[in-house]
This record gives C-alpha cells, sequence and structure tokens, in this order.
C-alpha cells in the first residue's frame, strides 16, 4: 500500500511524467520594414528577406538595415523586435532554453508570461537571463551593453561572474571591464538585490496565506520553470494556479504550486535532494526519478513533501536513498517494468537490470500524527559492486511498512467505477479506526473530465501530445484528522512537459 500510496500523489507527479523530449521550436521572423538579411547556419552568403516571413533555426544570423525592423515570433507568442543595424544570431530554440546573441544594435524583448523557461540574450560583454517579461538591449560598436527593464524581473551578469536582479524601471550598463560604470548605473535602485538575498524566503510548512504568497513572489523571481493561470476544478471551482521549479542549493530541486479560490488557499511543495550537483537544466536529473534499465546519473538521497490548506497538513520525509537494482540481474523480483528511457513497459528478462531508488526511512504524518513509516536501515542485506552491501528488494520493503494501529485496509478504484471518467480513488483505514483517503481527478480548463474514449488508439505522437497539453491533475486529501475538511490541489502537468517530463513522442 505505501509505495502505491505514494506513487498517486502529487509528490510522485515528477515520476508520473516520464522523459520525452519534443522537437525544438522553430522560431518565425517577420519583416516589418526596411532591408533584412538572413545567414543560414553553414552557409557564408548573406540572402535578402524576399517575403514577410521567414523560419529561422539554431544557428542562423540576422542583420538589420539602418531603417530596418523585423520582429521574431516564438511558439509560445514570446517576441523580440529587431531595430536597425542590428546583428542577432539564434543561439538556442529547445523546449526549455529559449538563447539569442546580440552583437550589435538593439532589440526589445517580450518573454511568454504563459510558461517561463530559461529566455536569455547574451553580447560581447552581458548576459540578461529573463525572469521578468519586457525589457531592452543595447550595444554599440565598442561591445559595452546597455540593458533596461520595463515589467518583471531580469538577472544580469557580466563576463567575470559577477550578476545583479533588476526590477521595473531599473537600467545597468556593462562594458568590457565592469558592471554598472560610475554615473551610468541603475535608474531608480540603490539597493540591488543578489540572487542569494532573492532566495532567503522559502515556502515552508505551518505559513498562512499571506505568508506562502509572499514567500511565493521571492522564489518564483528564481524559478527556471513557471506557469500560472485560471482554470474551473471538478467540482466547478474557479481556480487561480501558480506553480513553480527552482533551485534551492546547487544539489536541490523544489516544485511548488499553489491554488487559490474564492473561499479557500491551498499549496503543495515538493524539495528534493540529490546525490551531487544538478545540471544548469534540473529537467535533466529530474527526468531520471522514474527509473530504468541504465543506471542514471542523478537519484534522490531524500525528499520532503507538504501540502495545506494553512489549516490542515500532510507531510512526507525521505531519506537514505540508493540506486537498487531490481531486475533478474539483481533480486529477481521484477518480471516488468516501465523503462522511462524507452518510455514504455518492457518484459525483463535474464541478464536486464531495473533501476530505481530505495529510502531507508520514510514517514508521512497528518496534522503531526504518524500514519505511515518505514524504516529499512537495520536490515541485513546483501550486495556488491557500486551498491555497497545495500541491496533492497521488494520483498524487504514491503516487510519494513509500518502504519498506524499496526495494519490497513486499502480499496482502489478507478474510472471503470466512475463511468469511465478518469477519476481514481485511495481509500485506506488504518487499525486505529483513522482514515486517509485521496481523490484524483484529469480535468480539462473547463472543468470537465476526460474519459477512457479520449485516449482510444492514443498512445503517443502528436495526439498525445496534444492531449496531455489539454488537462490537469487535481488531487483531493480528506483524513479523520481534518474533521470534515480536504485539502484541494491541482496541478497543471505542462510545467512537467516543459521539462522534458512526458513522454510524449
Amino acid at each position: 500500500m505505501g509505495r502505491i500510496t505514494r506513487r498517486l500523489s502529487i509528490a510522485f507527479l515528477l515520476a508520473l511524467f516520464l522523459p520525452g523530449v519534443f522537437a525544438a521550436d522553430m522560431a518565425i521572423l517577420q519583416l516589418i520594414e526596411g532591408r533584412v538579411q538572413v545567414k543560414r547556419l553553414g552557409r557564408n552568403e548573406w540572402e535578402p528577406m524576399i517575403s514577410a516571413r521567414s523560419q529561422l533555426n539554431i544557428g542562423d544570423q540576422v542583420r538589420t538595415s539602418s531603417r530596418a525592423k523585423a520582429v521574431l515570433i516564438m511558439p509560445d507568442r514570446s517576441k523580440i523586435e529587431l531595430g536597425p543595424s542590428s546583428l542577432f544570431v539564434v543561439d538556442a530554440l529547445a523546449e526549455d532554453n529559449y538563447s539569442f546573441k546580440l552583437n550589435l544594435g538593439r532589440l526589445k524583448a517580450f518573454a511568454s508570461k504563459l510558461m517561463s523557461r530559461r529566455f536569455a540574450v547574451m553580447t560581447p560583454t552581458a548576459v540578461a537571463a529573463v525572469r521578468g517579461t519586457e525589457f531592452t538591449v543595447d550595444v554599440d560598436r565598442k561591445g559595452i551593453s546597455r540593458i533596461e527593464l520595463f515589467s518583471g524581473l531580469l538577472a544580469v551578469s557580466d563576463n567575470k561572474g559577477n550578476e545583479m536582479m533588476l526590477r521595473p524601471g531599473e537600467r545597468i550598463e556593462v562594458t568590457h571591464e565592469m558592471m554598472g560604470a560610475p554615473g551610468q548605473g541603475q535608474k531608480s535602485s540603490k539597493n540591488p538585490a543578489s540572487l542569494k538575498d532573492v532566495a532567503k524566503k522559502e515556502v515552508a510548512s505551518d505559513m498562512t496565506k499571506e505568508q506562502v504568497q509572499a514567500a511565493a513572489a521571492q522564489e518564483m523571481k528564481l524559478a527556471e520553470y513557471q506557469l500560472g493561470k485560471a482554470m474551473i476544478d471538478a467540482f466547478g471551482q474557479r481556480v487561480r494556479l501558480e506553480e513553480y521549479v527552482f533551485k534551492p542549493a546547487p544539489d536541490q530541486a523544489k516544485f511548488v504550486a499553489l491554488n487559490e479560490r474564492d473561499d479557500r488557499f491551498d499549496y503543495f511543495y515538493y524539495l528534493g535532494t540529490f546525490n551531487k550537483e544538478l545540471p544548469s537544466d534540473v529537467g535533466k536529473a529530474l527526468l531520471q526519478l522514474g527509473g530504468g534499465m541504465t543506471l542514471p546519473d542523478y537519484y534522490l538521497t531524500g525528499y520532503e513533501s507538504y501540502r495545506s490548506n494553512t489549516t490542515d497538513n500532510m507531510k512526507e520525509l525521505a531519506s537514505g536513498g540508493h540506486l537498487v537494482d531490481l531486475g533478474p540481474a539483481g533480486t529477481g523480483e521484477a518480471a516488468q517494468a516501465f523503462d522511462a528511457n524507452q518510455g514504455k513497459t518492457i518484459s525483463l528478462v535474464s541478464g536486464d537490470h531495473y533501476y530505481k531508488t530505495f529510502f531507508d526511512s520514510y514517514a508521512l504524518s497528518v496534522n503531526g500524527n504518524n500514519k505511515i513509516t518505514l524504516d529499512a536501515s537495520a536490515l541485513s542485506l546483501s550486495g556488491s559492486g557500486d551498491f555497497k552491501g545495500r541491496v533492497q528488494s521488494l520483498a524487504h520493503e514491503d516487510a519494513s511498512w509500518r502504519y498506524a494501529g499496526g495494519g490497513v485496509f486499502t480499496e482502489v478504484k478507478g474510472p471503470g467505477d466512475y463511468n469511465g471518467d478518469m477519476h481514481f480513488a485511495i481509500n485506506n483505514t488504518f487499525n486505529d479506526g483513522t482514515f486517509l483517503n485521496y481523490s484524483m481527478y484529469m480535468v480539462r480548463d473547463d472543468g470537465s473530465l476526460l474519459n477512457l474514449k479520449d485516449f482510444n488508439n492514443v498512445s503517443s505522437g502528436e495526439k498525445l501530445k496534444e492531449l496531455m497539453m489539454s488537462w490537469n491533475y487535481e488531487e483531493v486529501t480528506t483524513a479523520t484528522e481534518f474533521q470534515g475538511r480536504k485539502i484541494d490541489l491541482s496541478v497543471d502537468p505542462k510545467i512537467f512537459i516543459q521539462m522534458g517530463q512526458a513522454n510524449v513522442q
């Protein structure tokens, strides 16, 4: 029961959305006026724009004449306005990374508010990493960069590793020698905020609505991925949803979801600690959490999850994370497994390996009362090689779980019990007479539920991608300790898809 409960909870959404990367985005260059030329990657000639629209790919260059203007439009509706006498390069157009170079001239950028990815503009002297929505960059013939922010936040760094956060209405000049030369610094801020200062206040447990929102406002300034929207939940209530992912420490990733309705406020966070420092794109590490047939580079050594309606709460803590080989070449107890790298369930044969993370310690509590615990640290287990005597089996794990009152009865329901609607339920009744129940829904933005019929003959490709982009995951938690109240959380999976977490190819 322990594995089922945790696998279907929001805390394990990161494992549910398994790896797969969408095709790289393509940007469209629109000619506004004047003469604009394009040099394609691998070619030596500049080609004039004849038509009003032209597709740009990674490595393509654009230059504008002294009286020309052009607009570059990305699929998420982000855009860059190129000014006269500009030299511009498309550096990256991936799902999780938009990167451009401005070697000369002027541009104005508008980053999409719907989904925040890495969106950076590089110059000969600076890097402007977008955490906001609207800014300009000017580069003169000496390579001096002048950057001004109109809305949102913008992290600006120079070639020496110095970094500064700009707020709306601020501007900064970056030369080859320094950032913010005397008399040419910021327009309105006397106390610029560093990234470390911004990260000091974090969303944590036992916080009021106002405290959570204030802390989230600080964390979102550092978010690598961010999504915000309004939707209708499975019960017909309007929900304002905010969610984001960032790294509070080099070896940590944190996911936060905020739900605000007219009559309630619910929030959730998941903080995972990994075996080593994470890569610059945290999604590359998160996509390995589901396990697979090859030994992962990154795995969890511990995690903490917390959900609350600001009155009630449920908390999970896990530590002692280590890799285990559950394939026939290991313990021989796993005959089938979902391979994250292949994106499908496979049958394991003799000689195959299947690697997964197990924890020595786990605890789930409701309003401070322990409901489920695991302590496997004292088990005498065999093993060798990379696992250093810490090979665990499924049987070992099952034997180590402890439940309130000494046992638990679990009832699981699915779409077959709800006329095919994508509604799931896990009802846990513990031997001490208490209960902990989950109701889970796959719901569209308009509040309607997906149905099994929606998935007929849809298992991969663009149709699955389109389907997955159309729904939200809603999970309602109830417990004896809540005294009739609930924790009601909705999450939009697009943020995980954005990180390459969903296998939809």
